[in-house]
Parts: structure tokens; sequence; C-alpha cells
């Protein structure tokens, strides 16, 4: 039980700190005054990559726990969505 809580904890800390680094990103690193498109474009890319790792690390932590087929079930859901990205990611950068 305590086991469980300290790793829900550490999930937690991990998916604020991925939210703090996206936003940190988002608003220095890519927004300024003559390129917005870079925010519009890779946004909802650094976005979805936090929420991956964070969603990487529960799974890793709560390994374990689960039988295989719940592995499964996560890991196809993951590839599919970092297929989507990569694929929106692609289709943008090539129409623009």
């Amino acid at each position: 039980m305590l086991a469980e809580r300290a790793l829900r904890t550490l999930t937690a800390i991990f998916a604020g700190v991925a939210i703090i680094v996206t936003h940190t990103v988002l608003k220095d690193g890519l927004a300024d005054d003559h390129n917005d498109w870079h925010v519009i474009i890779l946004g909802p890319t650094v976005v979805m990559v936090a929420v991956v790792l964070t969603g990487i690390l529960h799974l890793g932590l709560a390994g374990p726990a689960l039988s295989d087929l719940q592995r499964e079930i996560w890991a196809r859901v993951g590839g599919k969505t970092a297929g989507l990205v990569v694929l929106g990611v692609t289709l943008t950068l090539a129409l623009t």
C-alpha cells in the first residue's frame, strides 16, 4: 500500500515536471514575435510527448501489477499515438 502511494506520487511529480518543461519550451523556446507558427505546429507535439512520457513512466512503475494483456493494450495505444504524431508533424511540415 505504501509502495503504491510512493509510486503514484513519483508519477505525479514527473507529470508536473513534464508540464512545467512543456510550458517553458512553448513560452520561451519556440515563441517570438515573428515565428508564432512554431508554437502552432510544434506545441501539440510537445504536449503529446509530455503526456506519452508520463504514461510510459506510469506503466513502467505499475508494470508488475499489470497483466500481459494490459501491457500489450497500452503498448499498442502508445505506438498508434506516436505514429499519429509523427504523421501529423510530417504532413504539417510538408504543407508549409
